[in-house]
């Protein structure tokens, strides 16, 4: 019947025939050129408007600290008994290292620097010529040295280090860990070459001081409570675990006085970049072009569509 015989016809113009799709789309192939060309130079302009970014880089290695840790696991036991707790850490050091630069208190910590600050909270360009990072004067003002903008609930208009700590982890520290070498890999992300190379060579040497300070101090109190045990105690056996405990502890203190790097041994040192981080702006204009070329694609067959949609609703409009 008339009815079947459109009924077959709908069922022909719905199934999906590829060689039909793709000859559709060869016919249209200056649309979508045009249409993947226009995506692809507005990309391009966009990504050039994009500030550039340069990234500092720095391998480390942790500091062997095998023989003296070797020493207080060795008597361990005996510094239990005397209520002695001793840092065991040796394992460790490189996710401690890295929690470290990764914490609140240490981002806390770096704030307390001349500059930090600001060129962290409001940076807006930088001078490749005067090699200077220009501030925004709407977020912080450098001659008086004040910030603007609207006060916060507590009134204050200063970033405080909480609004610092997610833009820091976010966009300018990377830390990590290669599980092969043990290395350490630290950069730092910023507007300005120099200050990227000057920042990551603040987190390190403040890491460093810091893990020094703690160890220092724990080895401080430590000696003191050994040594008034070693006064106390008259067992020779005894005494001679607080003599080796004693030891090890002054060769901690020892290593922590006469070496800067305490714990970040520097494999390849903090540089100032040469050429900006690029990936980003390649990816955006590559991302750009094939969702042009798709778009376009896309408006060919929803017009074919809507085409051949016309042509049955006008056969059955005849009958």
């Amino acid at each position: 019947s008339t009815r079947q015989a459109i009924n077959e016809k709908d069922f022909e113009l719905d199934e999906i025939d590829l060689r039909e799709l793709f000859n559709t789309l060869l016919q249209a192939k200056k649309l979508i050129i045009v249409v993947t060309v226009i995506c692809s130079i507005c990309s391009v302009l966009y990504a050039i408007s994009l500030d550039n970014y340069y990234e500092s880089e720095s391998v480390m290695s942790i500091r062997d600290g095998s023989e003296s840790q070797g020493i207080l696991s060795q008597f361990s036991g005996a510094a239990s008994l005397m209520g002695v707790s001793l840092s065991s850490a040796g394992d460790n050091r490189p996710q401690q290292v890295i929690q470290l630069i990764q914490s609140r208190k240490f981002v806390k910590h770096l704030l307390t620097f001349d500059g930090v600050l600001p060129a962290l909270m409001a940076p807006l360009s930088y001078n490749s010529s005067s090699k200077k990072l220009q501030l925004d004067p709407e977020i912080y003002d450098s001659e008086t040295k004040s910030w603007k903008g609207e006060p916060k609930e507590d009134g204050s208009i200063k970033p405080s280090y909480l609004d610092v700590y997610g833009i820091y982890m976010e966009d300018v520290v990377s830390v990590s860990q290669d599980t092969g070498t043990g290395f350490i890999s630290i950069s730092v992300q910023h507007l300005s070459p120099y200050f990227a190379k000057e920042f990551l060579d603040l987190i390190i040497s403040e890491a460093n001081s810091s893990l020094r300070n703690k160890d220092l101090e724990e080895s401080k109190e430590a000696l003191e409570y050994l040594r008034s045990q070693l006064a106390e105690n008259s067992l020779v056996q005894l005494r001679e675990s607080i003599n080796n405990l004693i030891e090890s502890q002054l060769e901690i203190q020892m290593m922590a006085n006469i070496n800067e790097d305490y714990i970040l041994v520097e494999i390849d040192p903090p540089f100032v970049p040469e050429k900006a981080v690029s990936n980003s702006k390649m990816l955006i204009v590559i991302f750009s072009t094939i969702l042009g070329s798709l778009f376009g694609a896309t408006v060919v067959l929803t017009r074919e569509y809507l085409k051949r949609t016309k042509v049955l609703d006008t056969q059955e409009s005849e009958i």
